[in-house]
């Protein structure tokens, strides 16, 4: 369980899973890809065909 705690001029403000559950659905569905400037083109191509392989694999 994560729990983000924020101190405010008026009161402390505590987030956690609850808080928001539409964001948290979403994170917990979210992929994040490494992008960056030391990837290769064939690097790039690998993560795009296993996105693919998987997005196909889960159809079935």
């Amino acid at each position: 369980m994560s729990l983000v705690t924020v101190f405010s001029d008026i009161r402390e403000i505590r987030y956690d899973e609850t808080t928001c559950p539409r964001a948290q659905d979403y994170l917990n569905r979210l992929v994040i890809l490494p992008l960056h400037e030391f990837l290769s083109d064939e690097d790039i191509e690998d993560m795009a065909k296993a996105i693919i392989k998987v997005e196909q694999g889960l159809r079935k």
